[in-house]
């Protein structure tokens, strides 16, 4: 063999474990949660897609598909799982919801649905605009004057109405 084939064969294969190095690198970061965290999540969602990793607030979320739903986890450093938000389609709530809705809620238009659970509980959030009509006279005529306002609902997971909730909790 000349010097020059193994010159050319000591670069390739140099060049070779850059590349594979590089793409460990580049899979590492792609997952961007560590090891203690991605296990429990794999074991808890076998079949999620698309997922996507960040870290918040000293926790690990991760967005994905799982089971044709849009959803996020969340996860302590050291793997412990908080809580999981799946966002639900308004026209696939359950009927116990919407006639709730619509009976304490006529005026109301159902915006976004979202499924939240936790280890102590499992809740429904919807968040619904109410238009408030109230008329008033401006320069001798009357007009119209809207106001909206946006209400969260809870619902427990059997269907139980559990009143007003501020966004936040």
């Amino acid at each position: 063999m000349s010097s020059q084939y193994r010159s050319i064969k000591s670069n390739m294969k140099a060049i070779f474990i850059f590349l594979m190095l590089l793409g460990a690198v580049a899979y590492g970061a792609q997952q961007g949660a560590p090891i203690a965290v991605t296990k429990p999540f794999t074991a808890k969602y076998k079949e999620a897609k698309s997922v996507s990793w960040w870290a918040e607030d000293g926790v690990y979320q991760a967005s994905f598909k799982h089971e044709g739903f849009s959803k996020v986890a969340t996860y302590k450093k050291d793997g412990t799982w908080v809580m999981t938000i799946t966002a639900v389609p308004v026209e696939g709530l359950m009927s116990c919801i919407t006639d709730l809705l619509k009976e304490r809620y006529s005026e109301a238009v159902a915006l976004e649905a979202e499924f939240v659970e936790n280890p102590a509980s499992e809740k429904y959030y919807i968040t619904v605009e109410v238009t408030e009509v109230e008329m008033k006279k401006v320069d001798g005529e009357l007009i119209e004057d809207f106001t909206l306002t946006y209400v969260n609902l809870a619902f427990n997971a059997d269907c139980v109405f559990l009143g007003e909730v501020d966004q936040d909790e």
